[in-house]
């Protein structure tokens, strides 16, 4: 007699053949998305080795990166919206919690973040707009809600940072800190982005602590004692007073002629399409460091609310919108950069896979408790990191 079907122990025997088929295809496929992801981490670490390299080169230090908003490198101290302790009283939290560790590795930004210019006044309201109506959508629509626009973050930042109070007619209006000095400010040419922002924020303390006078590259001038009024003729020969950018005709030749600017050029070509801006292509030099993210400041992105929106130390709950500029590891997030006085060694590295990491001037040796070392070297175990020399 002919058979006309599969036994049940032969359809089982089958499906089971065909699991384990599947299951091989997809960790094969997984590991390599993971190797993409490693070698696209590993050859971005080696070109902003290259720029590290020529910072020191030209000026006898790795970049001296203020610490910012993390005002000190304790991975204990409790955290809120990023920021270590932002009450001051040095709370301290039990065991080892990642966002403090996180807080602590980021005391040394890799970011830099700085005021819009005032031309992009109405390409900011329209995306908090968009935003705005997406998170009232996503109420009734649970696409939406698994794509995150029901996140009542996407406002936070908009609301306050667009109320008209402040400086008039700007998207910021914080009066704390505005700018981020972060690791790409020294690596890339700072005032050509950074000076198209409102002619106020050039008097702020942040901004003349972290930005000498520069003389006129032309008659070497400076005017001593009055730094806004030498700023704001900096800014003159390249922005108008609404932060866009004169015609051909200005005097932009002479951002060039500036050393401390000047010199990024030598190593601009190791950060092409390798960073990701806010706003924008960002070209310096003839290079466009532009990452090509089409999406990065657009209201169908969920993530641009917090790609441009920097925590309020003493409001946690809001914060303020900002541009930047940074670079990013294969699997999307931010580098860390570590490097103390007087700056003659560094540690730059990815978190890897894991998306965790561990303060590397803390030896493990030194935690007290067994599954404290035991959690640190897991964070730590598929790291990518590059040291300095």
């Amino acid at each position: 007699m002919k058979r006309k079907a599969f036994t049940l122990i032969e359809l089982l025997v089958a499906v089971v053949v065909i699991a384990i088929l599947m299951s091989i295809v997809f960790r094969l496929s997984g590991i390599g998305g993971n190797t993409q992801k490693r070698n696209e981490t590993v050859a971005r670490l080696q070109k902003l080795e290259n720029c590290l390299s020529g910072y020191y080169a030209a000026f006898g230090s790795y970049p001296p990166v203020p610490m910012q908003r993390n005002p000190s490198r304790n991975f204990r101290l409790k955290v809120e919206m990023g920021v270590q302790d932002p009450r001051g009283n040095g709370e301290e939290v039990n065991g080892l919690n990642w966002s403090s560790v996180e807080a602590a590795c980021r005391a040394q930004p890799v970011a830099t973040y700085f005021p819009f210019r005032q031309s992009y006044h109405d390409l900011v309201m329209n995306v908090e707009k968009a935003l705005r109506e997406k998170a009232q959508q996503a109420r009734s629509n649970q696409n939406l809600k698994d794509q995150g626009f029901d996140d009542e973050r996407l406002r936070r930042g908009f609301d306050d940072g667009l109320s008209g109070s402040g400086v008039k007619g700007d998207v910021l209006t914080s009066e704390d800190t505005v700018f981020e000095f972060g690791l790409m400010s020294f690596l890339l040419p700072r005032y050509f982005f950074m000076l198209g922002c409102h002619p106020d924020f050039m008097s702020r303390p942040e901004w003349l602590t972290n930005n000498s006078v520069p003389a006129d590259p032309q008659d070497g001038s400076e005017i001593p004692g009055r730094e806004s009024a030498q700023w704001e003729t900096f800014r003159g020969w390249y922005y108008d007073n609404q932060g866009k950018k004169l015609d051909n005709g200005s005097d932009a030749w002479k951002y060039s002629m500036v050393p401390s600017q000047a010199v990024c050029a030598r190593w601009m070509p190791n950060l092409e399409g390798a960073c990701r801006t806010c706003v924008g292509n960002s070209t310096f030099f003839g290079i466009n460091i532009s990452d090509g993210v089409a999406s990065a400041f657009s209201a169908d992105n969920p993530g641009v609310a917090n790609m441009i929106r920097y925590p309020d130390p003493s409001n946690p709950n809001n914060g303020y919108v900002v541009n930047s500029i940074t670079i990013l590891d294969g699997w999307g997030r931010e580098f860390f950069y570590y490097s103390a006085p007087p700056f003659q060694s560094y540690t730059l590295w990815s978190a890897g896979p894991n998306g965790k990491t561990f303060c590397p001037w803390v030896p493990l040796d030194s935690l007290d408790k067994a599954d404290e070392k035991r959690t640190a070297g897991e964070w730590m175990a598929d790291d990518i990191m590059q040291m300095g020399y």
